[in-house]
């Protein structure tokens, strides 16, 4: 399932969600992220009321990233932002219900390995795969620190723009208020869904 801009002709205009008015395609300033705790992915790694068979079909976190990895990853590209190295310190890749978020490590279940064909007709020096969803639509790091997204049915003229940061990818998309509005709806139930009702984090309109 594509959430509701995917096949959409975007442009790439600012750090941010589009407004009305923007103008120009990428923007030459860096977002300042505080220190963001992500508070729901961290309670969800308590597992609290999780039954085996939920986190083996739903949710999945590893081990964190070792410092020689992300530093790897620095090499590359050094832009990358502080809350999603964070996240990589916490967990190195998880499974949000059918979200999927990429290992660094070598050898890695879900490894970021070969990933670059998603941003290579749009810049490998400016974006940065980091994960896909259900659809297999890509999500990717701009070098400002926001996320968009990168559809195949067909692909998108430039990545659709989805959130400011990484952090707001996992804790409000993935596992908060915006995961229905994703799907442009309420997507058929799913024990995913009924655990972050349960949690307080999503809610029907």
């Amino acid at each position: 399932m594509m959430h509701p801009s995917c096949g959409r002709v975007a442009i790439w205009t600012q750090c941010r969600s589009p407004q009305p008015g923007d103008h120009g395609r990428y923007a030459s300033k860096h977002i300042l992220i505080p220190n963001m705790k992500f508070t729901r992915l961290q309670k969800l790694m308590q597992r609290e009321d999780m039954s085996d068979k939920f986190q083996f079909c739903w949710f999945q976190t590893y081990s964190s990233a070792s410092e020689d990895d992300i530093a790897a990853q620095k090499t590359a590209r050094p832009w990358l932002p502080d809350d999603y190295i964070d996240f990589l310190r916490l967990t190195d890749g998880a499974v949000l219900e059918m979200f999927v978020l990429y290992g660094i490590a070598e050898g890695h279940t879900h490894s970021i390995d070969n990933k670059d064909f998603y941003v290579e007709p749009y810049g490998k020096a400016d974006w940065y795969p980091v994960g896909h969803d259900p659809a297999g639509d890509a999500f990717v790091i701009h070098r400002t620190g926001c996320i968009a997204t990168i559809g195949s049915d067909p692909p998108p003229d430039e990545p659709i723009p989805l959130c400011d940061t990484f952090h707001e990818l996992i804790e409000d998309v993935c596992c908060g208020p915006r995961y229905i509005d994703y799907f442009g709806g309420p997507p058929d139930e799913s024990e995913w869904l009924d655990y972050l009702r349960g949690q307080g984090w999503v809610k029907d309109a």
